[in-house]
C-alpha cells in the first residue's frame, strides 16, 4: 500500500512542478510561496486544498532557493516580466541569466514533517541538501535539523523545479540608421514600447520563452514580431530590423550565412557538372566575384577600354565564372546521363529510342498474337550504353528504366510510361482519380516468364525497359530470331 500511495504521490507532485512551468510560460509570471498552490490549482483545474494537502491529509511545502535572482539584481519571487525583462549582472558589470531559480515542492506519504520546514524561502543550507539529496537512497537530507523520528527516507518525497531552461537571450542594437526604434514584448502598443538610442542603446535582457518581441521602426511603424524560442539577436540596420549585421532582412529571406550553411549542407547532385564539389565551388566563385567587386569598387568604380582597368577586368571575369558555376548544378558530365528527347512520330532518332503510340484497344480482340502485336509497342535495339536487363524482374529492374516516347493520351489509347509512371489506358471515366477507378484495370499484356525473357509487369508494378529474344511468330517475320527492345505496358489504374 506504501509503495502505491508513495508512487501516487510522486506523480502528483510531478504534474505540480509541470502545472507551474506552464503557467509560468503563458502568463510571465513566477509566484512566490504564498500564491504557488494557487497558480498550480489554476492551471489544473483543481481545488487548492487538493495541491496545499496530500491524500493522506499530510501538508505540502513550498520552498524558494535563498540564491534566487531574477528581474534586477537581488529581485525575489514574485516575478512579473515587463518589456526591460530580466536585467541581473555579475561582480564584473556583465548581464547573466537570473540566479539560481529553483524551487522545491515537499511532502510525506507517512509521518509528519519536521517543523523546521515550512513553506517560505528556505536556508542556503538546508535548501542545497534537499535539492543535492538522492531519493534513491534510504538516507536523509543532510539539513542542519534533525529528523525526529524517521528512521529512513522512504515517506519523503520530493520535486524539484529549474526554472532556468525557461529563459533565453535576447540582444537588440542598431547600426546606420536614420533614427531610434523601439521595441515592446508581449504588447503592441507604440506608446508604452522601450526607446533603443541610435548608435548607442543596447539591450541586452533575459526572456521567459513563448514571449513576442515587437520589433517598431523608427518612425512608429511595426517592422515585425518575433516568437521568442531561443536565444535570439537582431540589429537595426539601415532602418530595417535584420537577423544580423551580415545579412539581409530576416523576415522577407535568410541571412546570407544561413543560406550559404544551408545550401552547403544540402544533398548534392553527383551527377553535377562538378560532382559533389559541385555546391563548394558555387559558393567559392561567388566570394570571389565579391572580393574582386570590392576591390573595383575601392578603385573608384574605374572602366574603359584603353586600356581597360585591371580591377574591371577581374570583376568582369569573376562575373563570368560566378554565372558558369552557378548554371552548370544542373548539368551532367555524361551524354549518356541527359534525359532522351521526347519524340513524337514513328521515326527514330539513332541517338535514342522512340516507339510510337499503340493503336486503340480492342476488347474483341482478346490476347491474340494479331491483337498483342497491336497494343504492344516495340523499337528495334540500338546500340545503347544502358546495361542489359535480360531476364531481371521489373522490381529488379526498376531505376534503370527511360522513357521512350511520351505523348498526351487519347480516348481509347494506352501509351508508354516515363520512369517511375504506372503504363495506364485511357477510358471514358476521365477525370476521375485513381481511387475512384481503382478496380477497372485490366492486364494488356501477359506473357509467361521463360529463360531469357522477362516477367510482365504484375498490378501495382512498374513498367520497365529491358530486353527479351522473341521468336518472329509476333510481327509474322520468318526470320531467325532477333533481339528487340521491349516496353511492357500495364493497365494499372484507368
Amino acid at each position: 500500500m506504501d509503495k502505491i500511495a508513495g508512487d501516487q504521490e510522486s506523480a502528483a507532485l510531478k504534474s505540480f512542478g509541470d502545472a507551474l512551468l506552464s503557467s509560468i510560460m503563458r502568463n510571465r509570471y513566477i509566484p512566490a510561496y504564498t500564491n504557488w498552490a494557487t497558480t498550480v490549482a489554476t492551471e489544473l483545474g483543481a481545488d487548492v486544498a487538493n495541491v496545499t494537502t496530500s491524500p493522506r491529509r499530510q501538508p505540502r511545502f513550498f520552498l524558494v532557493d535563498p540564491a534566487v535572482q531574477v528581474g534586477v539584481n537581488g529581485g525575489g519571487l514574485p516575478y512579473t516580466q515587463n518589456n526591460s525583462g530580466s536585467v541581473v549582472t555579475n561582480n564584473s558589470g556583465e548581464n547573466i541569466p537570473p540566479a539560481s531559480p529553483r524551487l522545491l515542492v515537499l511532502s510525506t506519504i507517512g509521518r509528519a514533517l519536521p517543523t523546521n520546514i515550512v513553506s517560505g524561502v528556505a536556508s542556503s543550507t538546508n535548501f542545497n541538501a534537499i535539492w543535492d539529496w538522492n531519493d534513491a537512497s534510504s538516507v536523509l537530507p543532510a539539513t542542519s535539523f534533525a529528523w525526529t523520528g524517521w528512521p529512513n527516507s522512504d515517506d519523503l518525497k520530493v520535486q524539484r523545479v529549474n526554472l532556468s531552461p525557461l529563459f533565453v537571450h535576447l540582444l537588440l542594437t542598431t547600426y546606420s540608421s536614420a533614427g531610434s526604434p523601439r521595441y515592446s514584448i508581449d504588447s503592441t502598443s507604440w506608446s508604452t514600447a522601450l526607446v533603443i538610442t541610435n548608435n548607442l542603446t543596447i539591450v541586452d535582457s533575459y526572456f521567459i520563452q513563448d514571449s513576442a518581441v515587437v520589433l517598431y521602426k523608427h518612425t512608429g511603424d511595426t517592422d515585425s514580431q518575433q516568437i521568442l524560442i531561443r536565444d535570439s539577436s537582431f540589429v537595426y540596420d539601415q532602418n530595417v530590423w535584420r537577423g544580423s549585421i551580415l545579412g539581409g532582412f530576416f523576415l522577407a529571406g535568410l541571412d546570407v550565412a544561413s543560406v550559404v550553411d544551408q545550401y552547403l549542407s544540402a544533398p548534392s547532385n553527383n551527377r553535377a557538372q562538378n560532382g559533389t564539389n559541385q555546391q563548394s565551388i558555387v559558393v567559392q566563385a561567388m566570394k570571389t566575384y565579391m572580393d574582386r567587386y570590392g576591390d573595383w569598387a575601392l578603385a573608384g568604380f574605374p572602366h574603359g577600354n584603353n586600356p581597360e582597368p585591371p580591377t574591371y577586368t577581374a570583376a568582369k571575369n569573376a562575373q563570368v565564372a560566378m554565372l558558369t558555376a552557378v548554371q552548370d548544378p544542373g548539368q551532367q558530365s555524361q551524354p549518356h546521363e541527359r534525359p532522351l528527347p521526347v519524340n513524337t512520330s514513328r521515326q527514330m532518332p539513332i541517338s535514342s529510342f522512340a516507339c510510337s503510340p499503340c493503336e486503340p484497344w480492342d476488347r474483341s480482340a482478346g490476347l491474340r498474337s494479331s491483337a498483342l502485336a497491336k497494343k504492344t509497342c516495340f523499337a528495334p535495339e540500338r546500340k545503347s550504353p544502358f546495361p542489359s536487363d535480360c531476364g531481371r524482374s521489373p522490381s529488379a529492374a526498376r531505376g534503370r528504366a527511360e522513357a521512350l516516347w511520351r505523348s498526351p493520351m487519347s480516348p481509347g489509347q494506352a501509351t508508354c510510361c516515363e520512369p517511375g509512371r504506372f503504363a495506364v489506358r485511357r477510358r471514358a471515366d476521365r477525370g476521375r482519380s485513381p481511387s475512384a477507378a481503382r478496380g477497372q484495370d485490366h492486364l494488356m499484356v501477359n506473357c509467361p516468364t521463360l529463360r531469357r525473357r522477362a516477367t510482365c509487369c504484375e498490378r501495382g508494378r512498374f513498367a520497365v525497359r529491358i530486353r527479351i529474344t522473341i521468336k518472329s511468330r509476333i510481327t509474322r517475320m520468318r526470320t531467325s530470331t532477333r533481339r528487340w527492345t521491349y516496353l511492357h505496358l500495364l493497365s494499372a489504374i484507368s
